[in-house]
């Protein structure tokens, strides 16, 4: 049973899910599940994100991002930052990493607004691979979640002290002593192994 159901949640007054608008609140949440691949507002679209852009000085995020022509998209209407996120792949199974869709998002981006990448950042270490990979910012997502749990907000500044200790460590073994010397030299994917071992025995 999730979350939402053990806890009873109740939307204040005024406040509704626009994905969900063509549902009651009350109905949102069945058997504890979140009906989102059945009953997301499929009618929303970039001109929506103009729409907010023209209504707030704050600015604008657009999140689940997966995709270079979403990318772009996001881009033309203005957004100020582009988060790269599957969702913690709840919304479609088997779907790709977001380590593995950042370069192409980059690339299409070219550095016109920030990239945030979140999704598997658990350790130091994956906070430096998002940054070689190009990303400005890495989302640690779950990490303070466990640390809530344990500890409260001690357990979070644990947590976070932990990533940021794990972090330096990576930088000081890899020569690098600041953020902005952490590039793409220090990164490599597996398949480049794969590929090398197929070529060292003839079968590349």
């Amino acid at each position: 049973m999730s979350g939402e159901v053990r806890k009873n949640l109740q939307l204040p007054d005024g406040i509704r899910l626009e994905v969900f608008k063509s549902l009651e609140a009350e109905s949102i949440i069945e058997s504890g599940d979140l009906k989102f691949a059945t009953d997301m507002n499929a009618s929303l679209t970039w001109a929506d994100v103009e729409w907010m852009k023209s209504i707030t000085t704050l600015p604008v995020i657009v999140k689940g991002v997966m995709t270079k022509e979403d990318a772009r998209c996001a881009v033309d209407v203005g957004v100020d930052a582009i988060m790269v996120s599957n969702h913690g792949g709840r919304q479609l199974d088997s779907v790709s990493a977001t380590i593995e869709v950042l370069p192409e998002i980059i690339a299409a981006v070219r550095g016109q607004v920030p990239i945030i990448v979140d999704g598997g950042i658990t350790k130091g270490t994956d906070i430096f691979k998002a940054l070689a990979m190009g990303a400005d910012m890495a989302f640690i997502g779950r990490s303070y979640l466990w640390g809530l749990a344990v500890n409260g907000q001690k357990g979070v500044e644990e947590i976070v002290r932990l990533l940021q200790h794990e972090l330096d460590n990576t930088m000081a073994l890899a020569g690098c002593r600041t953020i902005k010397d952490i590039t793409k030299a220090h990164v490599q994917h597996e398949a480049h192994y794969c590929m090398s071992a197929l070529a060292g025995i003839g079968l590349e």
